[in-house]
This record gives structure tokens, sequence and C-alpha cells, in this order.
């Protein structure tokens, strides 16, 4: 009994693990993508600005 008790200790922790390490990787690409959504809208408005200044 106590042997399947640490093994399902065992697997709780592993999957907690893997659920914090899901979560940074989560957070990293939140955050990716919000860099390349400012990144996205400042070509956006740069393009913009070209088509103003040339397209007369």
């Amino acid at each position: 009994m106590a042997a399947l008790t640490q093994a399902v200790d065992t697997e709780i922790q592993r999957r907690r693990g893997l659920h914090k390490g899901f979560d940074k990787s989560l957070e990293a690409l939140r955050s990716e993508n919000t860099e390349l959504k400012m990144h996205n809208e400042s070509l956006t408005k740069e393009r913009d600005d070209f088509k103003i200044k040339y397209n007369k």
C-alpha cells in the first residue's frame, strides 16, 4: 500500500512540474505575441505613412 501511495505522490509531483513548465512556456508565448503585435502595428503605421506620402 505504501508503494502505491508513493507512486501516486510521485506522479502528482511530476504532473505539477509539467504544469509549471507549461505555464512558463505559455507566459513566454504571450509576451512574444504582445511584442509581435506591437511590431506589426508599427509596420502598419509605417506602411500607411508611406502610402500617404507617395500616393498623391
